[in-house]
């Protein structure tokens, strides 16, 4: 397997993970300078598991993913659909109080990080405070 590139990760990874300073059991394998990966346990093999974490930064930040997709499909007979399932940290078997910062604190991250999240809250702020129909290029300013 080749290492993945910066877009290879922001494309095939949606599951967040939180910042590995809240996860001292993980340490870093490799670097390349734009992508980091982390195994669990101090395994120093560059083989990929579902324990591997992968760090990009850009703009001075470092987003962690997990390597895992979660896709749910569904069959009624007539048609497949399939959509990507929302992730959960947290233990279903023993609930910790920690697994819940986590898991807030990685939604509150995938929330600041996204695309859509400026222009949702500036046609907020603008219908608020200035007009009720603003136009998409006064939002884009």
């Amino acid at each position: 397997e080749a290492f993945p590139t910066v877009d290879q990760v922001l494309s095939e990874l949606k599951v967040g993970s939180v910042p590995l300073e809240w996860m001292p059991e993980y340490s870093l394998v490799q670097d390349t300078g734009g992508v980091q990966m982390f195994n669990k346990g101090g395994s120093t093999s560059t083989d990929f598991s579902v324990d591997t974490i992968f760090g990009v930064t850009q703009g001075g930040v470092t987003r962690y993913f997990m390597n895992s997709k979660s896709i749910v499909t569904v069959d009624d007979g007539t048609q497949t659909y399939s959509f990507r399932n929302p992730s959960s940290l947290m233990s279903i078997i023993e609930q910790k109080t920690s697994d819940a910062y986590y898991e807030t604190e990685a939604l509150l991250d995938m929330y600041i990080n996204h695309d859509n999240t400026p222009p949702f809250i500036a046609s907020r702020m603008i219908k608020r405070f200035v007009t009720s129909n603003p136009s998409p290029g006064y939002i884009e300013r």
